[in-house]
């Protein structure tokens, strides 16, 4: 569990010349291995009205930010338009089946727990729904995050920083004294536009290239890296 109080000032933790005081985290393919359930809760969803979608065509929107109904649903399909909401109004519930399958990455507890205890303030933004938060509350570890935002809140999506802004305000850290860590390239452009650090990470959805393409300040394999590159560990 998280200690309800930092046992640190935030000011001993420097990085590229900055003083950090709060990071933000995506949740999918950064603190939960939770991005085959994506394909999973399509693919189930699709099959259980006579549709096969292909892995790649449900994967690679979360990349760039496209509309997975899009690549995912063929466009010569009969009744395509009442295809996709049937989808919709099953997608839901199968989504809840298969995230509680699903659990943090290794080592996570541990990661967060050390930031925490070096002063830093922590919290979470999440292009999904709430119920991909899952993971985390069930594991205890959700109140490590000052503060939480999801796609329910009504910020516009990454890439564009609102979100990230809006979670630091809640944290009361300032984007200079800020990291975003994620695993995709609209995670990295959100944090630069929002003026803070970046951590790519290759948990998850993008590959090192598609990564490497935004320039974010580093990239590391996971979050279980997190505290040896901030000097904690």
């Amino acid at each position: 569990m998280c200690p309800s109080e930092h046992l640190a000032d935030s000011r001993d933790v420097v990085w590229q010349g900055r003083r950090l005081e709060g990071i933000v985290f995506d949740v999918d393919g950064t603190l939960t291995d939770s991005i085959e359930a994506y394909y999973e809760t399509f693919r189930e969803s699709c099959a259980r009205i006579g549709i096969q979608v292909n892995r790649k065509d449900v994967l690679e929107p979360m990349v760039d930010g496209s509309k997975i109904w899009d690549r995912a649903i063929p466009h010569d399909l009969p009744d395509r338009q009442e295809k996709i909401q049937q989808c919709i109004q099953i997608i839901g519930q199968v989504f809840l089946e298969v995230i509680r399958r699903t659990q943090p990455f290794q080592g996570i507890e541990e990661v967060l727990l050390s930031l925490r205890q070096n002063g830093l303030t922590l919290g979470i933004l999440t292009s999904s729904w709430k119920p991909a938060l899952l993971p985390l509350e069930k594991n205890g570890l959700i109140a490590c995050f000052a503060a939480v935002i999801s796609r329910e809140d009504g910020y516009p999506a990454k890439p564009a920083p609102d979100g990230v802004l809006a979670c630091l305000n809640l944290m009361n850290v300032d984007p200079a004294h800020a990291l975003t860590v994620g695993d995709s390239p609209l995670d990295i452009r959100a944090g630069k536009e929002a003026g803070a650090l970046t951590i790519g990470v290759l948990s998850g959805i993008a590959t090192r290239e598609q990564l490497e393409a935004e320039a974010p300040t580093l990239i590391i394999d996971s979050v279980g890296g997190l505290t040896a590159v901030l000097g904690l560990a």
